[in-house]
Formats: structure tokens, sequence, C-alpha cells
């Protein structure tokens, strides 16, 4: 499976582009005839605050010296498209023409066989076993090629010219010649020359000597020289900004993205800031998505203290204190903004809370050590007062419906997500599944109703039509004595034997549809739906509740795909090439950096 990473590589192969500072003749300030890429001093690589998180190395970012010289190039430098060649081995794109010039070059798109991010025209490779990895999407917060812009760091390729997203430029870095802000990769130039301006680490496409000075804990070797790489899914703590919504944080205060961590237990990192270890995130998993770097990640359910949220009913504060429950936290908004953090209540941590060994919270689930239990995610968290029982008691469970914190509160393996509502409830439905019936497209989490009144595409047969097994039929049955497609008989519908009801069980006293007297559990074998006490029936055998592509999710764990998109907080399908926090895995090579895979379950270490 795949996990989505965000990485900055200025080697832009896909545009048959080297995203070297210098660009050819009448590229502007700072930008010489060369085509060749100086560093800009060790100067460039300093740092006026210290990065975020603990200070520490990210074990996945690869640090160096800084580059060569500031003089003619040498062979560590590359070539851009259009300018002077000799050899292949002179371009960025690794291609000389007949014409003695560097010319673009084919590129692989996602999913194919990749062993260098050059390789790709993302220009991001995840090597997951060091080697021989898959080429991966674009960068999920940046403008492509050629789109409307008004900094380097609104493009993927960390270059906006004249309003546009020009992969044949590079932003240049502290210290260097501008002309207008959006020359450099900092967004701030002063007086012709880019400047730090507020900036308290340094943005991606600086120049940088180790990873510990970039915002997004990365420094990597492009074309000789050393530059911050782009944190993941959104911009991290200190990076360039132009607009809320770019910053994990959704805060760009003067240009950068607010530092809003707090002291003591409360300085924790919110999802999708970069991290070295788990201790450092709020939700506890410092996740890697094997492309090497790592950054806080999602484990389902409610949010814990200090977590990224827009209103009080996603926060696990609203379980309550443990002596009085109607005293809750809220969702303290930011000056300003729709957004804001979970707040922490005083004394012993509510329901939903993370409650792992190591834990900086200083206290203790309400209940007492057995209501910390282990979730799917492999973080333990507290049990909590919602279900008004004990974990671990005879149907202690939340039925279909029912306000939850965790998954492990719902019934039957059952998922705890946001309805349409945005209220945390056991297995919410907001779209219809391909192979049930619909009226229009709006009605399935496919987006697609076909001819047959059935979620899905047309390939699938109407009733009556030829089959040979359930999958073939728009309605999943085929019946095995005619090998026609038909439909099975609902709860309270006529029957004449078990197999004519999608429950499976025709009562013999009624003669009609009714509920099996027991479910078949997760494994079991089963043939319907309705058989299952998961109310899923995947290849013969009762699978875990997840939900389709479209609805709602907390973490990667929720989704039939093992992915929820962190940009949109919906199940999608994964882009990337490993599998994330809750997935379903074989072995541990499936998971990503930080994972274990245990029970069939990706799960945090530690």
């Amino acid at each position: 499976m795949l996990r989505l990473r965000i990485v900055f590589v200025l080697l832009f192969v896909a545009t048959g582009a080297c995203n070297c500072e210098n660009a050819g003749p009448n590229n502007g300030p700072g930008k010489s005839d060369t085509g060749t890429l100086p560093d800009s001093g060790p100067s460039d690589a300093t740092t006026d605050g210290s990065p975020p998180g603990d200070g520490s190395t990210n074990p996945d970012a690869t640090e160096g010296d800084g580059g060569g010289d500031s003089g003619d190039p040498d062979a560590s430098q590359c070539v851009l498209n259009g300018n002077a060649c000799v050899a292949a081995t002179d371009c960025c794109s690794g291609s000389c023409s007949a014409e003695g010039l560097c010319e673009r070059v084919t590129c692989e798109s996602a999913g194919a066989a990749c062993t260098a991010d050059a390789a790709c025209c993302s220009t991001r490779c995840s090597k997951n076993d060091g080697t021989v990895g898959l080429c991966l999407v674009p960068r999920a917060t940046c403008a492509a090629d050629g789109a409307a812009c008004t900094a380097a760091g609104d493009c993927c390729a960390l270059s906006c010219a004249g309003g546009v997203c020009d992969p044949t430029l590079a932003c240049m870095s502290r210290g260097g010649a501008c002309a207008v802000a959006a020359d450099c990769c900092s967004n701030v130039c002063e007086g012709g020359t880019c400047g730090a301006g507020a900036a308290i680490c340094l943005s991606a496409g600086e120049t940088c000597a180790f990873g510990t000075e970039c915002c997004s804990k990365a420094c990597t070797d492009v074309g000789g020289a050393m530059r911050c790489e782009a944190a993941n899914s959104c911009k991290a703590i200190g990076e360039a900004c132009t607009n809320d919504d770019g910053c994990c944080g959704k805060v760009c205060n003067g240009g950068f993205c607010a530092d809003f961590r707090g002291t003591g237990s409360e300085a924790c990192l919110i999802v999708g800031e970069p991290c070295a270890d788990n201790k450092d995130c709020c939700s506890f998993a410092c996740v890697g998505d094997g492309s090497g770097q790592k950054s806080c990640g999602a484990t389902g359910g409610c949010q814990s203290f200090g977590e990224l949220c827009q209103d009080d009913q996603i926060c696990c504060n609203q379980d309550g204190r443990c002596n009085d429950v109607s005293i809750k936290g809220a969702c303290e908004l930011f000056t300003g903004s729709t957004w804001g953090r979970c707040t922490r209540l005083s004394g012993n941590l509510p329901g939903g809370a993370v409650c792992n060994d190591g834990f900086p919270s200083g206290s203790q689930c309400c209940g007492g050590s057995t209501y910390c239990i282990e979730t799917q995610s492999g973080v333990s968290k507290c049990w909590g007062q919602i279900t008004m029982c004990a974990p671990g008691e005879p149907n202690c469970c939340v039925p279909t419906g029912g306000a939850c914190l965790i998954s492990e509160h719902c019934c039957n393996d059952g998922i705890c997500a946001p309805d349409m509502m945005g209220k945390l409830v056991c297995n919410p439905v907001t779209c219809i599944d391909d192979g049930f019936a619909c009226m229009d497209n709006s009605q399935c989490c496919g987006g697609y109703c076909n001819s047959t009144g059935f979620c899905g595409p047309e390939m699938c047969v109407a009733d009556g039509g030829a089959c040979q097994d359930d999958a073939q039929c728009c309605t999943m049955v085929c019946d095995q004595s005619t090998n026609t497609c038909g439909r099975c008989a609902d709860i309270g519908e006529m029957c004449a034997a078990n197999d004519d009801c999608c429950a499976g069980f025709c009562n013999p006293a009624s003669m009609m549809c009714d509920r099996p007297p027991m479910c078949v559990p997760t494994t079991g074998a089963c043939r319907f739906h309705a058989q299952c006490c998961t109310t899923r029936c995947v290849d013969g055998s009762c699978d875990r509740q997840c939900l389709p592509d479209g609805q709602t999710c907390t973490f990667d764990g929720d989704c039939c795909t093992n992915y929820c998109d962190p940009t949109t907080n919906m199940c999608g399908q994964t882009p990337n090439p490993c599998t994330g926090v809750g997935g379903a895995c074989g072995g541990a090579e499936d998971c990503c950096t930080g994972l274990i895979c245990r029970s069939g379950v990706c799960q945090i270490v530690g």
C-alpha cells in the first residue's frame, strides 16, 4: 500500500528542467546564463531560531556540508534545459540533444517503478526497501507547473516567475539577489537581497547544512548543493506561506506558518508536522511514508488535546471531567480563524485521550489504568465514560448510530467516524457503496448510479443476465441453479430457503427472511453482507467494518482502501507505497517507517 509523501527536490525531469538557481540567459536578478548552480555560501545555512520539535535530527533526512564553490561550474553541477552541453551527464535532465542543448526527457508517472527522484514526473521516488521504489504523486498542497502563484512556496517546483509556476528556475536562498519577494524561497526580498524576515527555520529550497536547520527537518543534495526539502502534506511550523490553508496549523502569520505549540506537556506537534519521535506528536504517532521523511500521523477517533479542530464535538474533551461529566473542554479557536486546538481538561484524562507509557501527559485515565486500552492504531487511549460501562464487560459497546470517541467503543468491530453533521458516531453512513440500490449519482460513494439502479459501473450484469458468481451481478446475487443474476430477499420478505435471503436465514416458522440467530464473526465464512456481525462480506469471509471512498474519516484505518486523504479527511485511493496507521498488512514490509505489522494491522511501535 501507499502512503502520501511530500518531498521537495529541485531536479524536475517531468518538465525537462533542473531547478538550479541559475537558469540561462535573461532570467532576472541573481540568475546567470551559465545554467549551473553555485552555492550561496555558509551564511545561507544559518537560522535565527530553533526549528520545530525537540531539536533532534530526523533520521530519515539527508545531511551535508553545504555544497561546492561559488565560482565556475564543476562536475557536481548540472546544466538546465536549453543550455549548451557536450554530453548527457552535463544536463540536469540527463539528455543532451544532437544540437548540443540540454533537452526534456520522458518521465515515469505515479505508480511506476523508480530508483531515483529524477525518474519520476513528480520528482518523488519512494524507495521503501532502499533500492527500487514507486513514483509518487506530486505534493498535494502545491501548484503544478504553469499554474498561477504568488510565492515560490506555492509551486511544486518551488519557483514562481511572473505569477506562474516555472520549473526551469529555482527560488533564491538567503543572501541571493532578488527583484520581488517571489524570487526568494523565504518570500522576503529586502533591498534587492533575499532575507530571513521573521523565520525561525529554513524554508523549502533554502541552502542548508543539516536537517535540523530546515522547517521540514530534511536537507538533501540537489545538483551538488544541499537544499531544504518541503514537508509532507502541509507546510511545517516556520515555513514561508501566503495563506492559512497551506499550513499544518492553519495559521499563516507574518508570512510564516505560526508556532502555537505551547510549553511543557502542551508542547506537542499536530498531525502533519515533521517529527523525530512519537512523543513529539499530540497523537503519539511519528510515522514515515516510505520516502524518508516522518511526520505526525492521525490515529483515529476524537482529537486529543492540542490537535486541530473547528468545533467542540470532534474533541476528546467532550467526554467531560472524571468527577463531573458536565464540565467539558472546548475547541479553542485561533484569533480571527475558524480553526483552533482542542483544549486540555484538568485532572485525569478523558475518553479518547492518549495514555501510552512515555506520553508526556502527566495523568492517567478516568477510572484508572484498566481504562487505558490499546486501539487499532497501536496507540493506547482512554476508554472514558461515554459507554457507562467498563472496558471488557459483556455487551459493553455502542450500537450503530450511537455517540463514540474511539472505534473500540463500537459493537461488532465498528468504525467511529463523523456523520454528516460532524458528530462522531458508530458506523456513519453518508453514501451508498457499490452494489446497492440508488436513485442518483449523488447518493453513491463512487459517484455513479448505473442504469440498473445500483451504485457502480455499467459493467455489472443486470437482473436476468448470465453469471457465474455473485461479484458479476449488480445485485451481488447470482442464482447458482439458473446461473442468472437476481436479487436476495430482504428481512420480512417471503423465502423458500436460506440462500434466498440476504441475511442467509429463512425462518422456517414464518417462511420469511429473518435475522440469523447468530451473526458470523470477523474472518468467518459468508455469502451476503447481512450474515456478518460487521455487515461486510468480502471474498467469502466476514471482514472488519470500514468506510468506502468518499466518506469522512479520522485516519487510514477507517477506510476500506487503508487511506484517509489528509487534505480532505475523506477515504480515497492511496497514492503511496506503504501502509499507514491502522491499515491492513501481511508483514512488516507492508508498513511505513515507525509501524509494525501486528495481527494483520500496521500499528505504532511503542
